[in-house]
């Protein structure tokens, strides 16, 4: 699969992946600090490409940005998370928005 080509085709705001995460943890001691207590993420999270600091079309990294904000930004290697694409279709999984709703290209 290739992410940028889906990008180019579709354009990186039309793309939907569903990727597992673990929940942030807030810490008390210090506001505005959060951090992933599971190494081993179960929840399947639904997240958006976020392009402010990674442009899928240079080919280098993207940010994930999840759609439910209990979960924080994933940033990939394009290249990794094309292969954690292959290797586990299951678990990571992208989708096309169109006008029809979400169509699976993954």
């Amino acid at each position: 699969m290739d992410i940028a080509a889906l990008a180019l085709e579709y354009g990186a705001a039309n793309l939907a992946f569903f990727i597992p995460m673990s929940p942030l943890v807030h810490s008390n001691i210090i506001p505005g600090i959060a951090f992933r207590r599971d190494s081993d993420p179960t929840d399947r999270v639904e997240c958006r490409v976020m392009e402010t600091r990674y442009k899928v079309l240079d080919h280098y990294k993207i940010t994930l940005a999840p759609v439910n904000p209990h979960y924080g930004l994933e940033h990939f290697y394009i290249s990794d998370l094309e292969a954690m694409i292959q290797r586990s279709p299951d678990d990571y999984q992208v989708y096309v928005i169109n006008i029809d709703g979400y169509q699976r290209v993954s």
